[in-house]
């Protein structure tokens, strides 16, 4: 069975869209998404469009601050410094990668984590790990559970094998699956035979960028595969998760048409609720 991200993102945003209409009739404002883009890669510059679309699309009002890649960093400090106080701003991200000229940590946690809709601040970090509810939870982690739960995969008791064990996807996902009840491994590049895992696991997510790491020597049949991997090649986008690994899994997301959408889904939901959690301080 696919897992259509791409399907689900549609309705989800579509519900969303109702939200923020029926906000509107009481608050008269919509829910703004300002986000920095320092230099011109162009995977983020792609990345940045989607998520303008997307948040034109709910009703959302987003600001994209586009930057040359030899923009002073005093000057992105003065504007973060600014969104972090303009009661119009609901959400701010720092779109990466930046250029390694730049102090990413320090910009990334400049941002007020009343407005840190990616979830990368250290501050929101530890509220995730409290399991506070004002926590935001990064956007790639909050979509593939979303997903998750639309098709009503149960992850309570279940073993789940995670590869790849960044701060914007492992980490947080691997903590917040083990809050839901479910048996973690988190495996990087760094672990020995990581099939002693994954053949142990009923689902699978890869999030290394490495194209068909996972092989179908690696699984069992009727694994669910959750693969988060995009590279461009020359044979169109592939991702983590080989072909043979998904004639034999139960599910599966495809590579486009996942995670991606879903991500860009649950940015939107950190945004609007940033922005209903400011409008309940302001009253």
């Amino acid at each position: 069975m696919i897992l259509d991200g791409k399907a689900v993102a549609k309705i989800k945003n579509f519900e969303l869209k109702e939200l923020i209409k029926n906000d509107f009739l009481s608050f008269h404002t919509k829910p703004r998404l300002d986000i920095i883009l320092i230099g011109n890669d162009p995977a983020s510059i792609t990345y940045v469009n989607q998520k303008r679309k997307k948040s034109e699309l709910v009703g959302i009002n987003c600001v994209v601050h586009e930057l040359e890649g030899t923009t002073d960093e005093s000057e992105i400090i003065s504007l973060i410094n600014y969104l972090n106080i303009d009661p119009k701003v609901n959400g701010i991200i720092l779109q990466l990668p930046v250029p390694i000229s730049y102090h990413k940590d320090m910009l990334i946690n400049l941002i007020d984590a009343k407005k840190d809709v990616d979830g990368l601040t250290l501050e929101n970090e530890k509220l995730l790990e409290m399991d506070n509810k004002l926590a935001f939870i990064p956007a790639t982690p909050l979509g593939i559970l979303n997903l998750l739960d639309y098709y009503k995969i149960e992850t309570k008791n279940v073993a789940i094998s995670i590869i790849g064990a960044s701060r914007l996807v492992g980490l947080p996902l691997s903590k917040l699956l083990t809050q839901r009840g479910a048996n973690v491994y988190l495996c990087d590049k760094y672990t020995k035979d990581i099939s002693l895992y994954t053949k142990k696991s009923l689902i699978v997510i890869s999030a290394t960028g490495v194209v068909d790491l996972i092989t179908k020597d690696l699984i069992n049949e009727g694994t669910i595969l959750i693969d988060v991997g995009i590279v461009k090649t020359e044979d169109g986008i592939k991702g983590d998760i080989s072909r043979e690994a998904i004639d034999i899994a139960s599910s599966y997301t495809p590579v486009p048409g996942g995670v991606g959408p879903m991500t860009v889904n649950a940015l939107l939901l950190n945004t609007y609720k940033a922005y209903k959690n400011q409008k309940k301080e302001s009253k």
